[in-house]
């Protein structure tokens, strides 16, 4: 797993690692689905989709929906990576 200690942000130099379920939810926020409509598309609980949010708001560094786009666009997926073993399990 990647060290994921320092700054955290668009400028941060190491990688944040998001597990599967982390990243596939942030992504479908970021492009605007409400939690619902992630919870349809990925046959989840609304619950469990507010929990992969809000692990990957604490581990990106951000406060709010909005500002996942910044951290998820393509040019800024470098400094995102998704841990496999974290993955596995969600």
């Amino acid at each position: 797993m990647p060290d994921t200690r320092g700054e955290r942000g668009p400028g941060a130099r190491r990688p944040v690692a998001l597990s599967r379920a982390e990243l596939r939810v942030a992504e479908l926020a970021a492009r605007g689905r409400t939690n619902r409509q992630i919870a349809h598309e990925l046959f989840l609980t609304v619950s469990t989709v507010e929990q992969h949010l809000t692990s990957s708001y604490r581990k990106l560094g951000v406060k709010r929906r909005a500002d996942l786009p910044v951290y998820l666009l393509p040019d800024a997926r470098a400094d995102v990576t998704v841990d496999a073993r974290a993955g596995a399990a969600g």
